[in-house]
């Protein structure tokens, strides 16, 4: 196989990996009915110590949600897809003299302290307020930004250091004092509501 061909495959797998990542919503289907199955597994057991008959219906709930939790873990066979690229990733580093789990460990720590960029998050507080008329409460500022940038955040932004805020939120509000600064913001913005200068 020449090189080519190795690109095209990996483009491929790439765009596997984005429609993986897509599908995100699966993971909080799966999440929500583990949650449900739970739920009704604690409910039969509950009639059960009382005596009670479970009702039909519930036991068919819980099999119809005990059948689609194991179909979305099993799904699209992403895991299988997973493990056989690192074993690829393995034994091309082995070839090349490299370490991989060092590299891949060394990578996946800078990633979780990647946040969302100073200017990412001026542009969407810019943009929240013009939505809100141009000046708007701190807390309505915030929820716009939340509801905006949610399933954007990187791991860093979701940290909460010393048991505080998220991380993004005293982002934000370091980004409105510098907006401040640079005059897009009125000074009255150090209070609770934030204003665009005109």
């Amino acid at each position: 196989m020449n090189l080519q061909n190795v690109q095209n495959h990996l483009e491929a797998l790439r765009e596997f990996a984005e429609q993986a990542a897509g599908n995100g919503q699966d993971a909080g289907d799966l999440k929500v009915k583990k949650v449900q199955l739970q739920a009704v597994q604690k409910t039969i057991r509950q009639l059960e110590r009382r005596g009670i008959p479970v009702p039909d219906g519930l036991k068919g709930e819980k099999l119809s949600l005990a059948t689609a939790v194991g179909e979305l873990e099993n799904d699209s066979g992403k895991d299988q897809v997973y493990e056989a690229l690192l074993d690829i990733v393995e034994q091309l580093g082995r070839a090349c003299g490299r370490r991989p789990h060092h590299e891949l460990y060394i990578r996946s720590r800078e990633w979780k302290r990647q946040t969302t960029t100073p200017e990412a998050l001026r542009k969407e507080i810019t943009r929240a307020l013009e939505e809100m008329g141009g000046s708007s409460h701190e807390r309505e500022v915030m929820a716009k930004i939340e509801a905006r940038l949610k399933g954007k955040f990187t791991e860093a932004d979701l940290e909460r250091p010393k048991g505080n805020r998220p991380r993004w939120q005293t982002n934000v509000r370091r980004e409105r004092r510098r907006m401040i600064e640079d005059g897009i913001l009125t000074p009255e913005s150090r209070r609770s509501t934030w204003t665009l200068a005109k």
